[in-house]
């Protein structure tokens, strides 16, 4: 079983239209807004092939429209999601790096337990605290062994909203695609450096596309963990945008900070 606690806080600043910075961004997206996630989240290995999760977020969010002056602030739950991770062709042995059983599968949903409507952003129709239905995530990760110090890893994932909210607002379909390179110097510690690319198809409201909305965007990794003893492990790493392509003209992440706490017990 393993318990882990995670603080995230992204901020943004600044404003895309396409590929270029916007000096003077239209009055939706001319904001300076900042995110933070607690997730509460317990994973339980039922068998070598099976594991069991489910995460609870809470948020508070902070958006401040430059142009109009206006401020607001919401708290609260977000979206529940629960996960189920499969290994068909785990064994024990050896390491290697071409092997069917680095091969990893996971599919979960989330249910709408957080606010639909609170933090939204009037002309964006971003930023809720929850979806307002439920959502569906398939993700595979593969993980090859370079040596006991090195690995190669990568990860795909999609995520699908399972419907409109109560205004009529339904979020596009998004796509991520992880990889990456993890060293072990010492057995208590490892850093890793990966690349993250997201990619979004545009949200609807009322069954139109909303011009404003969906994008890709290229993200460097760099973290570090270290096992504190009896179980703990502790990890942290930063996000930094790349290379941005929005739909329309969009607020867009400075960086992304992410801190967490495992323990096995």
């Amino acid at each position: 079983m393993t318990l882990r606690t995670s603080f995230q806080y992204v901020r943004g600043t600044r404003a895309f239209h396409h590929t270029d910075e916007l000096d003077a961004p239209p009055s939706p997206a001319d904001i300076e807004w900042s995110r933070q996630l607690y997730v509460a989240e317990l994973y339980y290995q039922a068998s070598a092939q099976v594991g069991l999760g489910a995460a609870i977020p809470y948020y508070e969010q902070d958006v401040h429209n430059r142009t109009i002056g206006t401020d607001d602030h919401v708290a609260g739950i977000g979206d529940c999601a629960f996960y189920v991770t499969w290994s068909p062709w785990v064994h024990e042995g050896e390491r290697k790096f071409l092997d069917a059983g680095n091969l990893s599968l996971m599919v979960g949903m989330t249910i709408p337990t957080g606010d639909d409507l609170a933090g939204e952003v009037p002309g964006l129709h971003t930023y809720h605290i929850g979806s307002g239905s439920p959502e569906y995530k398939f993700s595979a990760r593969y993980t090859g062994w370079l040596s006991d110090d090195w690995v190669l890893y990568a990860a795909a994932s999609a995520v699908i909203d399972g419907g409109v909210n109560r205004t009529g607002f339904l979020y596009g379909q998004s796509y991520d695609l992880l990889m990456g390179v993890s060293w072990t110097p010492v057995s208590l510690l490892s850093v890793w450096l990966a690349a993250d690319i997201v990619s979004r198809e545009q949200d609807h409201f009322s069954g139109i596309d909303i011009d404003d909305s969906g994008g890709t965007w290229w993200y460097l990794e760099c973290g570090v963990a270290v096992e504190a003893g009896r179980g703990v492990t502790v990890d942290a790493s930063v996000d930094m945008p790349v290379w941005i392509r929005v739909n329309g003209s969009q607020p867009v992440a400075d960086w992304i900070l992410s801190l967490g706490v495992r323990y096995r017990f």
